[in-house]
């Protein structure tokens, strides 16, 4: 007996993984991520409005044809439906964001620069970056395609954000450290800031909630409610 997983077939998210594997292994089990996947996507286009369902409708062939091509010639990454369809899911977005903020624009030829840098506005600076580029290789395909007269993004280039924030190496530190000391006269309050930072680990909400009440000047010693007390070092002074 083949036992078929589909959305319909709910019973299968109950089965433990390690006999899920067994089942798969044996045959007695199918699963198509690729057409879930692709099923996902072809709903995603579904939801959208007429005037810009056609472009998405062209990128997603588009795509398709390189990822077959990829396959025959066996690259070694070719390219991923889960990107296409996190791709997918970036312009979907824009098309909803559109229809609420802006819904004079009922297709791709009426959106402008503005529009789209205000939408872009709207994310976080992790994800800005990266969103632009998807955009704008969108953009860059309308305009090929005659689907539009101008290109609403600007091509220019920018620096990216660091997908996590790495901690300083040691000799990093010591030239932190250096530039804290010798500047202590000349920009004393960015020392001290940096002191805080750099010494004792207080964040920017720390600092801003200290009070002269907090502070006790003989003992050199600043108390927080809900950490130890912070000793100043001659820096700090």
């Amino acid at each position: 007996m083949v036992i078929k997983y589909s959305r319909k077939n709910k019973n299968v998210k109950t089965v433990k993984s390690s006999l899920f594997n067994f089942l798969l292994k044996e045959d007695l089990l199918t699963f198509n991520e690729d057409q879930n996947l692709l099923s996902s996507i072809t709903r995603l286009i579904e939801t959208i409005p007429n005037g810009f369902k056609r472009l998405l409708e062209i990128y997603f062939k588009e795509r398709m044809e390189l990822r077959k091509r990829q396959l025959k010639f066996q690259a070694r990454t070719p390219l991923s439906l889960l990107t296409v369809k996190t791709d997918m899911g970036i312009f979907v977005r824009l098309v909803r964001w559109l229809q609420e903020n802006k819904s004079h624009l009922t297709s791709w030829d009426t959106v402008q620069q503005e529009d789209i840098h205000t939408f872009l506005l709207s994310l976080t600076p992790k994800h800005r970056e990266i969103v632009r580029k998807d955009l704008l290789m969108l953009f860059k395909l309308a305009r090929r395609k005659r689907i539009i007269t101008h290109i609403p993004i600007l091509d220019i280039k920018s620096r990216e954000l660091p997908p996590t924030i790495e901690p300083l190496t040691f000799e990093e530190q010591i030239k932190v450290a250096k530039i804290i000391k010798s500047n202590l006269f000349e920009q004393p309050l960015e020392c001290l800031l940096s002191s805080f930072c750099f010494y004792h680990g207080l964040s920017s909400k720390m600092i801003k909630e200290i009070k002269l009440t907090d502070l006790d000047i003989d003992r050199k010693v600043i108390h927080f409610k809900d950490r130890p007390p912070v000793y100043l070092s001659d820096y700090c002074q």
